[in-house]
């Protein structure tokens, strides 16, 4: 019988993709073999559904200018793809390749997914799916830290919360990418919506500093802090603007001093390491160790510059420790691994990522005298995706388990991007 409720594919085919998504933002918790979780899987798995539903879409969510730019970081994507694939005949790991491929093949998925399923509205609805889910992975952390029994699962013998990650610094990737979208439902969203974000929003910030990811806690607090006074930039002028920027600015120091209150009393160990960055011994450790890996990584491009150690391949060095998986650093672990055409191929992706972010930020500050809604996305995404670029260049190397969460606010950006210009486009023809 008919109910009058129609399920059409492409509904079906983008509440798979927020499914996905709330696997990837588990991680470890959905763990395979050989490192592999659960939403790498059904990424994967749901590409060719995706791809199926791009071919049979007649208008297109991107327009041509946004295209161009897809077209230029996925043809690089597919180069990492098809050399790491290749390193596979020479590489001592061969079984590890899977770091560099899966972190390609995500965002061919993750772009059909966006282009075959997505509309203005489930746009949105995604940013509130990734929120949610964040938010969730905090309230895990919090409760790790809270009750005992917990604490060796989330914290796992460290005093740096994992959420559901490998490890803290994954955490505060993820984290730092997708905490200026909560920050921007917060402006776009009305009645609960916007008061389940404002939660969300302080949920994943008190996650972040659990995790303990000093990069990513700098990183955070300075593109919350430019959302927060953009957005007054761009609502208000004369008089009020200077009030409201006043205002604030003091509202962030609060914020701040409130944030390093919660740590101390919650995880006093941390916030007496943030307290004394880069002057402990611990920090100057971390420092030390990353100059090794990446003198190290230099040697090995020198070494194999044509063809690289092969993709993912590990790096022993004693005097670190007995095994890390990458470089912790997005160029030298690519020129390492797939030697310098790797190298080439992921600075496109990332310079065109950030130039793309760059200007778009700039377009949004000559725009501001003519609002539109959906800016204050385009800002958090863009920030977002600059977020997970500049955490790239110490943590994580663009590795498997956080390159999805880049993907989609870069693809996010270019979307929202592209609905602005379409609606303007219109009202000019209109007025034509």
């Amino acid at each position: 019988m008919n109910n009058g409720i129609r399920f059409e594919p492409a509904a079906i085919l983008f509440l798979s993709g927020l499914s996905v998504f709330i696997l990837l933002v588990a991680g470890r918790f959905v763990a395979l073999p050989l490192g592999a979780t659960a939403g790498q899987v059904f990424l994967l798995v749901g590409l060719p559904l995706w791809l199926n539903a791009q071919i049979a879409r007649e208008n297109s969510l991107f327009d041509v200018p946004a295209r161009k730019v897809i077209f230029l970081v996925l043809y690089a994507a597919t180069i990492l793809l098809v050399l790491s694939l290749l390193s596979a005949l020479h590489s001592n790991e061969p079984q590890r390749i899977g770091r560099v491929a899966i972190s390609a093949l995500a965002g061919i998925a993750i772009y059909f997914y966006f282009a075959g399923t997505l509309t203005a509205s489930r746009l949105r609805k995604l940013c509130f799916a990734l929120v949610t889910a964040m938010a969730v992975v905090a309230i895990i952390s919090v409760a790790g830290t809270v009750f005992s029994p917990l604490h060796d699962l989330i914290y796992q013998g460290t005093d740096r919360a994992h959420g559901t990650f490998k490890n803290p610094n994954q955490y505060g990737i993820v984290t730092s990418s997708i905490a200026p979208l909560a920050a921007g439902l917060c402006v776009v969203q009305k009645g609960w919506g916007r008061l389940f974000a404002a939660v969300f929003l302080l949920l994943i910030l008190t996650g972040l500093l659990l995790s303990g990811s000093k990069t990513n806690l700098l990183l955070t607090s300075i593109s919350i802090s430019l959302f927060a006074l953009a957005i007054v930039v761009m609502s208000f002028r004369g008089r009020k603007l200077f009030l409201m920027l006043f205002l604030a600015t003091a509202l962030l120091a609060v914020a701040i001093v409130l944030g390093a209150t919660i740590l101390q009393a919650l995880n006093p160990r941390a916030f007496q390491l943030l307290a004394n960055l880069f002057t402990s011994q611990q920090e100057l450790h971390s420092v030390q160790s990353r100059q090794l890996l990446w003198n190290y990584s230099m040697e090995m491009i020198a070494l194999n510059p044509l063809t690289g150690v092969g993709a993912g391949t590990a790096i022993e060095i004693v005097a670190v420790e007995s095994s890390i998986s990458h470089s912790h650093n997005i160029f030298l672990d690519y020129g390492r691994t797939l030697g310098i055409p790797g190298m080439v191929a992921v600075t496109v992706i990332w310079c065109t990522a950030m130039c793309t972010a760059f200007l778009t930020l700039a377009r949004l500050a000559l725009d501001n005298l003519h609002s539109h809604p959906v800016n204050p996305l385009i800002l958090a995404s863009a920030l977002g995706c600059i977020c997970y670029l500049l955490s790239n260049l110490t943590s994580d190397s663009f590795g498997p388990s956080t390159s999805p969460f880049f993907w989609v606010t870069f693809f996010l950006m270019l979307a929202f991007v592209s609905l602005k210009r379409a609606e303007f486009n219109e009202t000019e023809t209109s007025r034509s």
